[in-house]
């Protein structure tokens, strides 16, 4: 979920990160992002995805000849890092993934800005 993104001119509502798929089973990790708002809003599902220690990288696939590529990092406290768990509290939980979103249009990079989320557990 944003968490006070400088000004979220994409209308970012989530970037899920997770190896669970809807069918219960665990898998390779996979990138979902929702853009408008929850009730109508359009998933970007992931074209390529890269995770170095704590660096992010993910581009998406096209919907309607707009995609987005996000690189980023996460940023877990010492106790998260050594639990294996993030806090799933905006009081009690800094920001979890902050990174430079652009949104492409074509061939053509539209916007550029810098955001941050915070972790929350999922449906």
């Amino acid at each position: 979920m944003p968490e006070n993104s400088e000004r979220n001119l994409s209308k970012v509502v989530w970037i899920e990160v997770a190896d669970y798929y809807k069918s219960g089973k665990k898998g390779p990790l996979y990138v979902d992002m929702r853009i408008g708002n929850l009730e109508r809003g359009i998933n970007y599902l992931q074209k390529t995805l890269t995770i170095v220690g704590r660096r992010i990288k993910f581009k998406t696939k096209a919907r309607g000849r707009i995609s987005h590529e996000f690189v980023g990092s996460f940023f877990p406290s010492r106790s998260e890092r050594e639990g294996g768990y993030f806090e799933d509290s905006i009081n009690n939980s800094p920001s979890r993934l902050r990174g430079v979103l652009l949104t492409i249009r074509g061939r053509k990079i539209i916007r550029s800005e810098k955001i941050k989320f915070f972790y929350t557990v999922g449906d």
